[in-house]
């Protein structure tokens, strides 16, 4: 892996960059586009031109390429100590979105205390049932841990 010059690294369009330690966060605009479900995807695909012979094997696609319950090549390390809080359990799955979930929280909470960050992801969750934690990697318990508090 090669470090990334943040000097002369290409910031995504749209998006503003701030320094947070040792770490660039980048933010995104407001998202207002209106979530589809794996139907409607493909509805909206095949209005665009695409030929779809099997429905099930394009919704099955599209769902193995969701983020929720993906499984990520890269692991993140568990810190040992942090100055602000953290998960109690650390009994969870590495190679899933929930500690990726953690440090963004973290790191959201050390550059701007005041963010919405845990509440937003606990409101989608609650508004999108569909969307299983435990596919994500949450343990049992995880809304109660003190990072998400």
């Amino acid at each position: 892996m090669h470090p990334i010059d943040p000097a002369t690294a290409s910031r995504p369009q749209g998006m503003q960059r701030t320094r947070a330690g040792h770490f660039f966060v980048y933010t995104l605009m407001n998202y207002t586009k209106q979530t589809l479900t794996l139907a409607q995807q493909i509805e909206t695909l095949k209005q665009r031109g695409l030929i779809i012979d099997d429905e099930a094997d394009a919704t099955a696609i599209l769902d193995r390429t969701s983020v929720w319950n993906r499984r990520f090549p890269v692991m993140p390390v568990l810190p040992r100590r942090t100055t602000l809080p953290w998960i109690i359990n650390r009994n969870i799955h590495p190679y899933k979105l929930y500690p990726h979930l953690c440090y963004i929280a973290y790191w959201l909470n050390a550059i701007n205390p005041a963010n919405t960050f845990t509440k937003d992801i606990k409101t989608l969750l609650a508004k999108y049932p569909v969307v299983d934690p435990a596919a994500m990697g949450c343990p049992r318990g995880w809304q109660n841990e003190p990072l998400w508090q």
